[in-house]
């Protein structure tokens, strides 16, 4: 079994790669610091790891060459990157309206990656009439993604006179989240002169009110309200920072940069709704504000690990941190069941760290990643699998563990350990004539290890699929289908061919299902995008036909169609990746 997963010279240099500074010894992170203005924040907790952008000779093409300011980048093909010529064959009017679309906020390692790769890439823009500012458009994907080290280092990179409202909006935000409020208000007043949009109005009324305006604060709101514009967190909020007692908030559904610097301003605690829904950066700023309480930090810290917004260590930091009795960890699984939600996770992770004993320690493995998983489904899962991937590591499949090898597999994928797996496998396949468990580990993860292996160790073969189809007996005949149909798909799509025992199950089964598809034009050209090679449209579309935050699930049609388009122009490690994942989070 070998390790085929993306480039580790990537992952390396667009993961957020973080300090080992511990984020309690500071009140507030600064992921972004884009502005020139004095910035009165505490002090950052995160590294710039990102490589300083060279001169504008890494984009040169010939000495006499101009630069195109569209074209910079921060990593170029030999780092990973898609290449100078990605766009190549691309029309510009299409890329511009496909940009906007590009998903953020994914709990997928490798549709992050591909999206960080596609936006950090030094590449010539596509051909065609400029309509809307290309840079502009990746920075505010990124900022959207909450990965601030790279918006900072393109920032840095672009040219000074660039002058677009959304990277207005990117700098008032990080300004927002870093509470330098006094740089944050200069710009709303520069802003404010120049449009009157409602987001630079609001933000100004909110510097009112920090500066004991809160007459003045009151006629901006009432002139917000004559034009329609309503917010009631916002009103609420205002009020709490002119002194009202009552003024609380019990819900934030759609917080806002703005709103999480109110609720710090104000002394208001946060609704734990707002970290429910929180995008990348609103999550990652509340885990790292020490104001908030620490079970909803807590949260809010596993929300944005999820989102691939905070590094894994940091959640394992702030798990690390909270303070429990010697009883509580001498008893973690019964402690746990007492302590629940965040808390519980963390009394885990730190019981983890003490058990000597190897059957201890995957006792609390496996609780922690059960606790993980009913909070957060597979997202939850991975997340736990994640956090204690050094502890799962330091056992040694072994007879005495085969009761925990299916999902010791499931965690080591979800982990990016792919070369840890075999030894559970195996472990799983040794034991399964006498051990109904490692029977079925070995049923339900045959698919997925062949998934995962490009050597053909774990061919996808009649008497495997066979094998899964009988463990899926449980399921609604409907649901066991559809996920049949999703393993076919994505096996086919990465070469392999479809068993004649698969074959026949589905040619049984009902001949129509119902399942959602994005728009078939976009379908259609992404098969043309990859028949045609273009690999900055190829990884586009297919980002944007998976986009999860679209209602119901990929069809196992649209999942082979991406992963089949992204092998075809030479993404094979990525493709195998985002197979894993939809395979695994429709098993989970």
């Amino acid at each position: 079994m070998t390790a085929s997963r993306s480039s580790g010279v990537v992952a390396a240099l667009v993961a957020a790669a973080i300090a080992a500074a511990s984020p309690l010894a500071a009140q507030v992170s600064a992921p972004l610091d884009i502005v020139p203005q004095p910035v009165e924040a505490p002090e950052p907790v995160v590294e710039e790891s990102l490589p300083e952008p060279g001169p504008a000779a890494e984009v040169e093409v010939g000495a006499a060459a101009t630069v195109d300011p569209e074209s910079v980048g921060l990593i170029e093909e030999a780092d990973g990157g898609f290449g100078f010529d990605m766009w190549r064959g691309s029309d510009r009017s299409v890329v511009e309206r496909l940009l906007p679309m590009l998903p953020t906020g994914l709990t997928s390692r490798a549709m992050n990656g591909l999206v960080r790769r596609l936006l950090l890439s030094t590449a010539a823009p596509p051909a065609g009439r400029a309509e809307v500012n290309l840079l502009a458009l990746r920075i505010e994907r990124l900022a959207a993604m909450g990965d601030g080290v790279a918006v900072n280092h393109l920032m840095r990179a672009s040219p000074p006179d660039l002058d677009d409202t959304m990277l207005a909006e990117v700098r008032l935000d990080a300004l927002l989240l870093t509470a330098d409020y006094v740089g944050a208000c200069a710009q709303a007043r520069d802003l404010v002169r120049r449009d009157d949009a409602p987001y630079w109005e609001k933000v100004l009324i909110f510097c009112q009110a920090l500066s004991d305006r809160h007459d003045a604060a009151a006629l901006g709101l009432a002139l917000l309200r004559e034009r329609g514009i309503e917010d009631d967190a916002f009103d609420t909020l205002l009020r709490a920072l002119a002194g009202d007692a009552d003024a609380r908030l019990t819900s934030l559904r759609d917080p806002t940069a703005l709103h999480i610097a109110m609720l710090r301003a104000a002394r208001v605690p946060v609704p734990e709704d707002a970290i429910e829904n929180a995008d990348p950066a609103l999550a990652r700023a509340i885990a790292l504000t020490a104001s908030v309480p620490l079970e909803l930090r807590l949260l809010a810290a596993e929300r944005a690990e999820a989102l691939d917004a905070l590094p894994t260590d940091m959640l394992g930091e702030l798990y690390a941190s909270v303070p429990f009795t010697p009883e509580e960890l001498a008893d973690p699984l019964g402690s746990a069941e007492a302590v629940k939600g965040p808390m519980a996770r963390a009394l885990l992770y730190q019981a983890l760290r003490i058990q000597v004993i190897p059957a201890a320690r995957a006792e609390v493995l496996r609780a922690s990643w059960a606790l993980g998983g009913e909070a957060g489904g597979w997202d939850g899962f991975a997340t736990a699998a994640r956090v204690t991937r050094d502890s799962l590591l330091s056992l040694n499949p072994s007879p005495e563990l085969v009761w925990i090898a299916g999902d010791a597999v499931r965690a080591l994928l979800a982990s990016d350990r792919w070369d840890a797996i075999g030894g559970w496998l195996d472990l799983a396949a040794a034991q399964a004539s006498a051990n109904a468990d490692a029977a079925a580990a070995v049923a339900s993860l045959g698919p997925i290890a062949a998934l995962a292996d490009n050597d053909d160790a774990w061919t996808w073969d009649s008497a495997r699929f066979t094998a899964w189809w009988e463990s899926r007996r449980d399921l609604p005949e409907p649901d066991r289908r559809l996920r049949a149909a999703t393993l076919v798909g994505l096996l086919a799509a990465l070469g392999s061919a479809i068993p004649p025992e698969a074959l026949l199950q589905m040619i049984d089964g009902p001949p129509t299902v119902w399942t959602r598809i994005p728009s078939p034009t976009l379908l259609q050209q992404l098969d043309s995008a990859a028949d045609a090679g273009r690999v900055g449209e190829t990884v586009l579309l297919a980002l944007i036909v998976l986009d999860p935050a679209v209602p119901g699930v990929p069809s196992p049609f649209t999942l082979a169609a991406a992963v089949s388009a992204l092998n075809r122009v030479g993404l094979e490690a990525e493709a195998r990746a985002i197979a894993v994942e939809a395979a695994l989070a429709r098993e989970f």
